[in-house]
């Protein structure tokens, strides 16, 4: 059964102090990456409590994991079990019903209410000093030194000089002349990777566009580029499809079978060639994570990318399909629940150092748009929000979908480029100008390729990912 995310507020301290500590060691990946560094030994006012945690610690920081018998050995030794509650009290720690969506939440929980015990403390301390008419200046300066402590021990903070990110700056770009074939992220197409100036951690790139033009075709050919072809591990969130329906769009191209057909109908013959593809042909696979919880919230999507992260440290990059199917909070509207899980997702590829693709949905309005329902970042629902975060917002233009055989400004096409002709619009680039990028689109494979392939360049290779392999910048 699904853990429930519980609202800290409606707990007791007790009970947060049990959950966290359940937590910790029953997603010890989560625990370390999240919890740990939040958590002090006085945060947790019962002193069995107190025992446990400082176990939790000692454990993890020998390298182990700090399950519930690691745990239970070490107070034996310590000869603090009894002292704690026995084993039958921390076992029972591990068997609540919880969440690990909930471990930042709760331990910033445990974080204020020590808070107010240590005011609460020095409040009495004043009162008591006053009361005995000690000098009212040594009084303020002893009171001004005790809520600085309190301020700077519960305010959390991440303070970097200008030379010291400056220096970090200079050793990455060292980094990438000297180590020139290590992948990066990228869009998977080469005209699409020249024309947005190429990926860094961090970025958002909101890919927004009508049903049927082939928003899902696109997650997996920047998926397959970056799992399957450059190892680099990744996360999939998808909203929409089941992973097993997401794992056919994968193998469609290289098997040669359509995935309509698990649908239309399926040939013994077509089956063996989609085992084949499976078990031969999609090296990296097991890099390439599929999260398929209908309407996961945010909370929940940020804990599954943490746990990601414990078990693939390199991990790279995360797709969601897409935006507007993220369950927001209790008592919100469907536009501010789009606002908030723009607003995580951003914060999300920023704290891990990933690169975020999230898809969007199109309202109806753009196919009423004359003389072209050529797509606009006004046509994204939370639009603002959405194109504020977004490094890049990219809009696809498929004149077949709407019978046009013209290019977005209107420009005919020649009759052998209009039923394969796609334009990505890169309507805003924080690296670079917008502009817009042609390809070839190729329905029922899942994926994009050039109409022409690009020139090297005068170092012998081409300068962004091709639509085959790796090619380094």
């Amino acid at each position: 059964m699904q853990a429930l995310e519980v609202q800290a507020s409606s707990l007791t301290a007790d009970q947060i102090e049990r959950q966290v500590l359940g937590l910790l060691m029953k997603y010890p990946g989560e625990g370390k990456a999240v919890g740990l560094p939040l958590l002090q030994q006085n945060d947790f006012y019962a002193m069995p409590h107190r025992l446990i945690y400082a176990a939790i610690v000692g454990i993890t920081n020998a390298g182990a994991v700090p399950e519930q018998v690691a745990v239970v050995q070490l107070l034996r030794e310590a000869h603090q079990l009894e002292g704690v509650g026995g084993v039958a009290n921390v076992a029972r720690l591990t068997y609540q019903d919880m969440s690990p969506a909930n471990i930042e939440q709760y331990c910033r929980t445990l974080n204020a209410f020590r808070t107010k015990r240590e005011l609460l403390a020095h409040a009495h301390g004043i009162l008591r000093s006053l009361e005995r008419e000690e000098d009212v200046f040594d009084v303020l300066s002893a009171g001004e030194k005790a809520f600085t402590t309190i301020n700077q021990s519960f305010t959390q903070t991440r303070l970097r000089t200008l030379r010291d990110a400056g220096l970090e700056s200079v050793n990455m770009l060292i980094d990438r002349l000297n180590n020139p074939k290590r992948a990066r992220v990228q869009l998977g197409l080469s005209v699409l990777d020249r024309a947005v100036g190429g990926l860094e951690p961090g970025d958002v790139i909101g890919y927004a566009a009508r049903s049927g033009i082939g928003k899902t075709d696109f997650l997996v050919q920047f998926a397959r580029h970056n799992g399957l072809v450059q190892k680099i591990p990744g996360v999939i969130f998808s909203l929409e499809m089941t992973a097993v329906q997401m794992a056919l769009r994968f193998s469609a191209y290289p098997s040669g079978v359509p995935a309509s057909v698990a649908r239309d109908g399926i040939t013994s013959e077509q089956i063996w060639k989609l085992s084949d593809t499976v078990e031969n042909e999609m090296g990296g696979s097991e890099l390439v994570v599929l999260n398929d919880v209908p309407g996961i919230s945010v909370a929940a999507m940020r804990a599954a990318m943490l746990q990601a992260k414990a078990k693939f440290p390199e991990l790279g990059w995360m797709v969601v399909d897409y935006l507007q199917l993220i369950k927001g909070l209790k008592g919100t509207t469907a536009e501010e629940a789009i606002k908030a899980a723009s607003i995580a997702l951003k914060e999300i590829a920023k704290e891990l150092g990933i690169v975020v693709v999230e898809l969007l949905q199109l309202g109806r309005e753009v196919d009423k748009r004359l003389p072209l329902p050529v797509p606009t970042v006004s046509d994204i629902r939370g639009s603002a929000q959405v194109e504020m975060d977004a490094d890049m917002i990219i809009l696809p233009w498929r004149p077949s979908y709407y019978d046009k055989d013209c290019d977005s400004e209107g420009v005919p096409l020649p009759d052998y480029m209009v039923d394969e002709y796609v334009e990505f619009i890169i309507a805003k680039n924080r690296h670079k100008a917008p502009s817009i990028a042609a390809a070839k689109y190729h329905a029922g494979e899942s994926r994009f390729s050039c109409w022409e392939p690009l020139e090297p360049s005068e170092q012998g290779r081409l300068p962004y990912a091709d639509d085959n392999g790796p090619v380094p910048f």
